[in-house]
């Protein structure tokens, strides 16, 4: 019967390591996912929607991280034994993920706290709230997007060069999109109604109950 020694030698240590790396993975993705479900179920029992929205929010973006750090970190033991150089690649694309992963969890933090108010009764604005929400998340994005791409090595001054001219166009392309949008913002902004509200188009000859006021 071979031993442990024969069977993991110098050429074929590295492949071990990387087995013992996603197996390690795959546990504290487990483990994260249990502790944060046992979490999640006692903060429904508190009046906070914070650390409701929070616990929720948590699990599936950092599953992401977590495997994308045990992968990257297996393919750095590749890379030493194989001198691959393809896996160079690994260390921004792990880090642009990870950002993605980031911005996915406040995305998801904002609406399960827009969710969370909207479901509590409170005296508050749908609109408002909806509004609030909506430029929170698109922030979000934005800003995730300019970091994602300096950190693969795009130049931020360059897109943003390109995104004043090319903003031109664009306006120019779906102008009826953009005058859809701004009045949505106008709406917002000027709040002429409120959902509950009948109102009449008399130029269109529509007339009705505001049932949800958005993009």
């Amino acid at each position: 019967m071979m031993s442990v020694e024969q069977i993991i030698t110098e050429e074929n240590k590295y492949i071990f390591q990387v087995i013992v790396v996603l197996f390690v993975a795959l546990v504290a993705n487990i483990f994260q996912k249990k502790v944060f479900k046992s979490l999640a179920e006692k903060a429904k029992r508190t009046s906070n929607k914070w650390d409701d929205a929070f616990l929720i929010s948590v699990p599936n973006p950092l599953s992401i991280i977590i495997w994308v750090t045990g992968i990257t970190f297996a393919g750095e033991i590749i890379q030493k034994a194989t001198e691959a150089i393809i896996l160079d690649a690994l260390a921004p694309l792990r880090d642009a993920i990870i950002i993605a992963s980031l911005a996915w969890f406040f995305v998801l933090i904002i609406q399960k706290i827009e969710t969370g108010y909207l479901a509590s009764g409170k005296d508050i604005d749908p609109t408002t709230l909806d509004a609030l929400s909506k430029l929170a998340r698109i922030s979000v994005i934005i800003i995730a997007s300019l970091v994602i791409l300096q950190t693969l090595g795009f130049s931020i001054s360059g897109v943003l060069a390109f995104g004043g001219v090319g903003g031109i166009a664009i306006g120019f392309a779906a102008k009826d999109l953009l005058s859809n949008f701004f009045g949505g913002l106008f709406i917002y902004m000027d709040r002429p109604f409120a959902v509950g509200d009948w109102i009449r188009s008399p130029d269109r000859e529509l007339e009705g109950v505001v049932e949800k006021i958005g993009w």
